[in-house]
């Protein structure tokens, strides 16, 4: 059955877009998750007089899981709990049969990491020994078994939710693996919005083995990460440190400097020429992302040149956007020329710094480009990237009138890189 070793990403691919939520939105959402899991008594409260480490983590993990379901659709919840409901039995059985292998122990390292993309550069950085897991492997046993029906005991409510039941099963049983196979002292994920992480933390804790998060930040604007409970957070910026402080998350926080952060830093007086588009599934050709877009190009100097860079999970979904929107800039602007950038032709850090401007919806990818001090063009905005960005003069959003009006000499302008925006740069990119 090689397809489940992607389960994760078969029954979020069935959920659609997340909806971008405002802060006060998140904010009331949170409070109101927070009514319905520990009612009058509420979090802070409940988690002082109750002992129950089990009953504490699974609870935190659930009010995560309601507040991702809140972004979803009825029809978008529908399908990812009917799939959900499906693949549980199978992989509940096909996770215990693979407990029942042997598996070879390797040396033991210190800390094991999961690779992303995003955490490649941790690697290389870390001053003990570490283990790149590159594979997610799942491996139930009794103890792992009995963890999960204990955390069932412990919250009966999450019978009903099948979706919760199954990031609970996979986690759990690829963790299982990862402690058979290696024994590491702790575990560091990019925890992606993962609303089993906290029952995944009690599971590594009875274990005595640390689990650390790194997360880029994004997910503690708008709310995904809420609740959460892992030993260690790490950030990379105080801006970061306060909203994580916000989002009732539980765990000691390290601001510390992410080495990519600081060589794209190192970058901010490279000159860089065209125009980078980063794609993302809230891009298609009905919306108005790419309305905006449109309104870019209508915009860009003569003979501009611009590439598309694909989402690593969305080349497909990539390359018919790219077709489409090959075909509206011929017609609107023929002396500007699209091309495809396609995933790892090469590294992500290398396309934008070579850019000039980089156009996308809201994406991790932007921050980075701001960091690096090229000049960002947003085509769908949240109220928070307002306090993210402190109003940095590099930043521009298409969904802004005033400043969509100002696009032509935004495109033609070079980046601002005095005091005042090092020192915005400061807050989200520490080091």
């Amino acid at each position: 059955m090689p397809s489940l070793l992607h389960l994760g990403r078969v029954v979020s691919s069935a959920l659609g877009p997340d909806v971008p939520l405002e802060r006060e939105a998140v904010l009331a959402t949170l409070a109101d998750v927070e009514a319905e899991v520990w009612g009058t008594v509420g979090l802070r409260n409940y988690e002082e007089q109750n002992g129950d480490e089990v009953a504490r983590l699974v609870r935190r993990s659930f009010a995560q899981y309601l507040v991702q379901q809140r972004s979803h659709g009825f029809m978008a919840r529908l399908v990812g709990s009917t799939a959900s409901l499906l693949l549980l039995p199978i992989c509940a059985l096909w996770f215990t049969v693979r407990g029942l292998r042997v598996i070879h122990r390797a040396a033991a390292p210190e800390v094991a990491i999961y690779h992303y993309p995003y955490l490649r550069p941790l690697i290389e950085h870390k001053s003990t020994t570490a283990i790149l897991i590159e594979r997610v492997k799942f491996a139930l046993d009794t103890g792992s078994i009995f963890y999960l029906v204990r955390c069932l005991g412990a919250f009966p409510r999450a019978i009903f939710h099948p979706r919760f039941m199954f990031s609970a099963l996979k986690w759990v049983a690829a963790y299982a693996w990862v402690l058979r196979a290696y024994s590491p002292g702790s575990i560091t994920n990019f925890i992606e919005g993962s609303f089993s992480s906290s029952i995944s933390t009690g599971y590594l804790r009875e274990r005595g083995v640390v689990h650390e998060s790194h997360m880029h930040g994004e997910l503690y604007e708008d709310g995904r990460a809420a609740f959460c409970e892992v030993d260690r957070f790490v950030v990379f910026g105080s801006y970061w440190a306060r909203l994580l402080r916000k989002s009732c998350c539980k765990g000691d926080c390290r601001v510390v400097a992410n080495p990519h952060y600081c060589e794209l830093k190192q970058k901010r007086t490279q000159a860089g020429s065209g125009v980078l588009l980063v794609h993302s599934r809230l891009l298609v050709t009905d919306s108005e992302e790419h309305r905006n877009l449109l309104e870019v190009v209508r915009h860009l100097p003569a003979g501009s040149d611009m590439v598309i860079r694909f989402h690593p999970n969305e080349r497909k979904a990539g390359k018919r956007y790219a077709r489409a929107l090959r075909a509206a800039v011929r017609k609107l602007r023929p002396d500007v020329v699209v091309r495809d950038d396609p995933y790892q032709s090469q590294p992500l850090k290398v396309a934008l710094c070579e850019a000039r401007v980089v156009v996308g919806p809201s994406s991790a990818a932007l921050t980075e480009t701001w960091v690096a001090g090229r000049r960002v063009i947003y085509l769908s905005w949240r109220a928070e990237l307002a306090e993210r960005y402190g109003g940095s003069p590099n930043i521009i959003s298409m969904d802004n009138a005033a400043q969509r009006g100002q696009i032509a000499r935004f495109l033609e302008s070079a980046g601002v890189d005095d005091d005042d925006e090092r020192c915005r740069v400061a807050q989200l990119a520490a080091g």
